[in-house]
C-alpha cells in the first residue's frame, strides 16, 4: 500500500508493476477531493449564536457577527456589500444598506473551495408623529385642525443617528427633526417626514395640517 497523505482537488497516480520475466503492466487511480460544506452561523447583539441560519432581520444599530464552523486547517475570505473583504472565519458584518449580503469562502486543505452567503436585511425605522400648536404640549398625532394665524410645529421622535427631511406645500423643505412654524397656504396643508437611519433605510411619516 502507498500511504499518500497530500491530497489536492483532483490526484492522479499510475503503479506499475513489473513481473518476474521483466513485463511492465500499470493501473491508474484518481482521487477527488470534495468541497468542505460550511455550517453557516449567526449572532445578533452579543446573543447565542444561531446555527444552520444565513439570513436574519434586523433593526437599524443592532450588531450581527457571522461566521463558519470551527476547522482545524484552511484558510476563510469573506466578501460583502460596498467592498467590504475579511480573512477571519467570523465577521462584524457593516451594515450599510437595506440588503446586505456577504460570501464567505473556506479553502480546505486540498486546496478545494467552498461558499456560504448569508444576507442581513434592515428594517427602516418608524417614525413616531408629533405637533405642537402655538407652543403649547407636544401630541401624538399626525393631523390637527387649526384657525388661521395659528403656530403649528411638527416633528418625529428622538433618534440618535440618522438624518432628516421635509418636504410640503409650495416647494417647502427642511433638514432638522423638527419643522417649526410650517406654512399653512391652503385649506389641507400636507407635510412629509423621511427619516434615514444608519443603516441608509428610509422611512416617511405625512402630516396634515387643516385649515379651519
Amino acid at each position: 500500500l502507498f500511504p499518500y497523505t497530500t491530497l489536492f482537488r483532483s490526484n492522479s497516480f499510475t503503479l506499475t508493476y513489473t513481473n518476474a520475466d521483466g513485463v511492465p503492466s500499470t493501473q491508474a487511480f484518481t482521487v477527488h477531493v470534495n468541497s468542505t460544506a460550511i455550517v453557516p452561523y449567526l449572532q445578533v447583539n452579543g446573543g447565542a449564536w444561531q446555527h444552520p441560519v444565513s439570513t436574519v432581520t434586523v433593526n437599524a444599530g443592532d450588531t450581527v457577527n457571522l461566521g463558519g464552523q470551527s476547522l482545524s486547517t484552511g484558510t476563510w475570505h469573506w466578501t460583502g456589500s460596498g467592498g467590504f473583504t475579511a480573512s477571519t472565519r467570523t465577521i462584524t458584518a457593516p451594515l450599510t444598506s437595506a440588503t446586505n449580503t456577504f460570501t464567505l469562502t473556506y479553502t480546505n486543505s486540498a486546496n478545494v473551495q467552498s461558499t456560504q452567503s448569508f444576507t442581513v436585511t434592515v428594517k427602516s425605522t418608524p417614525i413616531v408623529p408629533y405637533i405642537q400648536v402655538n407652543g403649547g404640549g407636544w401630541q401624538q398625532k399626525s393631523t390637527a385642525s387649526v384657525t388661521a394665524g395659528t403656530t403649528v410645529n411638527l416633528g418625529g421622535q428622538l433618534q440618535s443617528t440618522g438624518t432628516w427631511s421635509w418636504v410640503g406645500p409650495n416647494g417647502y423643505t427642511a433638514s432638522g427633526r423638527i419643522a417649526t412654524a410650517v406654512p399653512l397656504t391652503s385649506g389641507a396643508n400636507n407635510f412629509t417626514l423621511t427619516y434615514t437611519n444608519s443603516s441608509n433605510v428610509q422611512s416617511t411619516q405625512v402630516f396634515t395640517i387643516t385649515l379651519n
